[in-house]
């Protein structure tokens, strides 16, 4: 809290998030009732977001909340949409919780190769697209028969869960091999279409300025 502070305070703009279900949790109180964070929040130079809390083992801090299913049911932004590159000098498809244990993610070491042709490797990979497309949560839910991943997915309460779930459980890594041909067409038609309409918006957004200037 004290980096993001100083930071803010030299004019770099941050955003602090507080993995916890609810806003109303004591431990995201504990931060947005700070003086200073509260007054770099009113001056838009610091922005403080409620996560959802997933312990990462049983004796883990208990927050409570619950998560809405829906919210669990969206494509996952991060994957094609960053360059991360980790503590341990590695380029990783996403900046998720759960990247460290899921070795598919992780995608090339700087120390080998160029950035850039690290970042290009994932593109040959059908899974990621769906996971941008869909998320973890729904492609499980596609995969397996209704009961199944209900059990499954009991419990899941981030995104990031869901996708170790597709990537570690034998049952959907399976179905995965199985059946992923018969979702390619729809998930890359979908993909590559989302992509065109947002290229076009950017294009537009980009125009304005000279649109006004000429009106």
């Amino acid at each position: 809290m004290h980096c993001a502070v100083a930071a803010a305070e030299h004019g770099l703009f941050c955003l602090i998030t507080v993995e916890a279900d609810v806003e109303g949790n004591p431990h995201f109180r504990a931060v947005v009732e700070q003086p200073e964070i509260r007054a770099l929040v009113q001056d838009r130079k610091l922005v403080i977001q409620s996560n959802s809390w997933m312990p990462f083992q049983e004796t883990g801090d208990v927050r409570g909340g619950t998560v809405a299913k829906q919210t669990l049911r969206k494509g996952c932004g991060q994957i094609f949409d960053n360059i991360v590159v980790t503590p341990y000098r590695e380029v990783s498809a996403c900046c998720g919780l759960t990247l460290e244990h899921i070795p598919e993610m992780k995608l090339g070491s700087i120390d080998d190769e160029a950035v850039s042709k690290i970042y290009q490797r994932q593109t040959d990979d059908f899974l990621k697209y769906w996971i941008h497309a869909d998320g973890p949560y729904q492609i499980i839910e596609k995969l397996l028969p209704e009961q199944s991943a209900n059990d499954l997915l009991k419990g899941v309460v981030h995104i990031c869960q869901a996708c170790v779930i597709l990537h570690k459980n034998p049952d959907v890594r399976n179905r995965l091999l199985e059946r992923h041909q018969e979702f390619m067409p729809s998930v890359m038609t979908r993909f590559f279409l989302a992509k065109a309409i947002n290229e076009v918006g950017l294009k537009r957004v980009a125009s304005q300025p000279a649109m006004e200037a000429i009106q």
